[in-house]
C-alpha cells in the first residue's frame, strides 16, 4: 500500500499540470494497491512502439517532475518519464519535438539501438 500523500503534493503535481495547460498528461487511480492516490504520466508509445505505458509520480520524484516541466514546458510529462528511467524515448517519437527539446531527451540515457521496439 502507498504512503498517504499529502494534500499539498498533489496539489503541486495539479498546479503544475494545470499551470502547462497539460493535464491530459497525467491519470491516477485510487483503488486497492493504488490507495490512497497514485497518480501517473502517461507515455504510451514513448519507450516501445505499440506499448501502454505510465510512469507513477512519488513524492520521491516530484522535483524530477516539476524540473522537466520547467525545462520543456509542453513535453514535461514525457521529460520526467525519461529523466526518472535515464532512458531515452524511441527514435520515432523525435519528430514530435522541437530542436530545442531534443538535446534535453538526449541527455536521458544513450542512444537506443534500432529494433522491434525501436523502429527508428
Amino acid at each position: 500500500m502507498n504512503e498517504p500523500w499529502p494534500d499539498s503534493l498533489v496539489m503541486r503535481v495539479l498546479s503544475v499540470t494545470a499551470e502547462n495547460d497539460s493535464c491530459q498528461d497525467i491519470w491516477w487511480r485510487v483503488d486497492g494497491e493504488y490507495a490512497p492516490i497514485t497518480i501517473f504520466v502517461n507515455c504510451n508509445d514513448v519507450f516501445w512502439w505499440g506499448c501502454a505505458d505510465s510512469e507513477a509520480i512519488t513524492a520521491d520524484n516530484l522535483d524530477i517532475f516539476e524540473q522537466a516541466y520547467r525545462d520543456a514546458p509542453k513535453q514535461g510529462g514525457l521529460l520526467f518519464c525519461c529523466r526518472v528511467r535515464g532512458m531515452r524515448p524511441q527514435g520515432a517519437y523525435y519528430q514530435y519535438l522541437d530542436d530545442s527539446e531534443k538535446p534535453l531527451f538526449d541527455a536521458c540515457g544513450p542512444e537506443r539501438e534500432i529494433g522491434i521496439g525501436n523502429p527508428l
